[in-house]
């Protein structure tokens, strides 16, 4: 993830969609995480290191 570029926003982006992908295991062969909570995080940092973002996505049992 750290070699997005420098799109702003690049990173971040592609890294809720994976989160997505995880938590709904349709991530690509070798890469789909065994998920037993349903819950993933992501932690990113971004500008010169002054803004570090940390958001934790879950799915809803129904």
């Amino acid at each position: 993830m750290k070699a997005k570029g420098h799109p702003i926003g690049a990173t971040g982006v592609s890294q809720a969609v994976e989160a997505f992908k995880q938590l709904l295991r349709k991530a690509e062969k070798g890469r789909q995480a065994d998920i037993k909570s349903g819950k993933w995080l992501t932690h990113n940092v971004g500008g010169t290191g002054h803004y570090a973002y940390v958001t934790i996505y879950g799915l809803e049992k129904r």
